[in-house]
């Protein structure tokens, strides 16, 4: 007798689904299938292929690599927007920092870095909220203190490393087995911060106009080529792969906006950032179609609380914060944390 069967679309406390993606659900599992990409996965979860750093943050660990996913692999597909699940258990309110006794621990943040930190934001942002729980969650937590400055550029030097504040987030993370290939700055935050564990894992890309595509099909193409990045951005990962100042045109704009708005202009011909800010701005401007992701030249930077080696309470400090994000991660809040400040644009 022949059996007719139905497709069962599972949520995320069932069994995973394997899908030969034309649509999957959000709020559930989905297995890699040979050939997918976070691409293909974004435009089948959420109609748009630019989306794939939300699938990213909602996995932390589990993909080394965004333009190679190991087949088999089992991916939590969360919901964006107004499609979003309740979640199932409420996070319990945050105490008020520093508001009983003074703190002993002042800390230090940016702002206008959606989603990770801004006053705008809830809770002034996903990072914010993260190092609030992570002290809340450790073990002894201290009093501490949260402050915002929009000078980016001041805040390692000097506000940190003179002592005016003990920790500062988000900062990126240099890779400092290459230290030969490092410039100045990056070499600076190996030779002279502790890093907590990663607070996040952001794919950062590269993108062109769609005729560039088959111009630049490797690193090497790149050279020679004017790169946008933003000005303030760190330069570690493309001092990594050769492209300094001597081998490209690096063009500074003011923001993630210009660069694209350069971009379609022809006034660039790379623009190089973290994969939802690109999402983002390209949905903003209705560009999408103009602009080319090139994955294949992405990597996975991390996102860090930082400390001055010279400060003997920095070790101390960052273990509270490390042992608060793994007791997150474990208890599931971790993702709820993200399910509030992750919305797609």
């Amino acid at each position: 007798m022949l059996l007719a069967f139905r497709l069962i679309l599972v949520t995320a406390t069932l069994i995973p689904q394997i899908l030969a993606a034309q649509q999957i659900p959000c709020d559930s599992y989905y297995i890699v299938q040979r050939g997918d990409t976070l691409s293909k996965i974004a435009a089948a979860a959420y109609g748009r292929a630019t989306a794939y750093q939300t699938i990213f943050s909602f996995n932390p660990g589990v993909l080394s690599n965004p333009d190679q996913l190991p087949v088999g692999v089992r991916l939590y597909i969360p919901c964006l927007g107004s499609d979003r699940q309740p979640p199932k258990i409420a996070l319990e309110p945050l105490q008020k920092a520093g508001s009983e006794k003074q703190p002993t621990v002042k800390i230090l943040t940016g702002a206008e870095y959606e989603p990770y930190v801004d006053s705008k934001l809830p809770e002034g942002g996903f990072s914010v909220e993260l190092v609030k729980r992570a002290f809340e969650a450790s073990d002894n937590p201290p009093a501490y203190r949260i402050d915002a400055i929009s000078d980016w550029g001041a805040q390692l030097q000097p506000l940190i490393s003179e002592g005016c504040y003990q920790l500062g987030f988000p900062w990126y993370k240099p890779d400092c087995t290459q230290q030969a290939k490092l410039g100045k700055s990056s070499l600076w935050r190996c030779e002279n911060l502790h890093f907590s564990e990663a607070m996040h894992e952001v794919v950062i890309s590269f993108y062109t106009r769609p005729e560039l595509l088959d111009v630049v099909k490797t690193v090497d193409n790149l050279r020679g080529k004017r790169i946008c990045r933003p000005r303030g951005y760190f330069t570690h990962d493309l001092e990594a792969k050769g492209l300094t100042p001597t081998t490209m045109t690096r063009v500074e704009a003011e923001s993630p906006e210009d660069c694209f708005e350069m971009l379609v202009n022809g006034d660039v011909d790379v623009v190089t950032v973290n994969a939802e800010t690109a999402d983002r701005v390209q949905t903003k401007l209705r560009i999408s179609s103009r602009v080319a992701d090139m994955i294949q030249f992405a990597t996975i930077e991390t996102l860090h609380v930082v400390g001055m080696k010279t400060d003997p309470n920095t070790r101390a400090n960052l273990l509270r914060i490390d042992q608060g994000l793994s007791k997150l991660k474990e208890n599931g809040q971790y993702r709820q944390i993200a399910a509030k400040h992750l919305k797609g644009p």
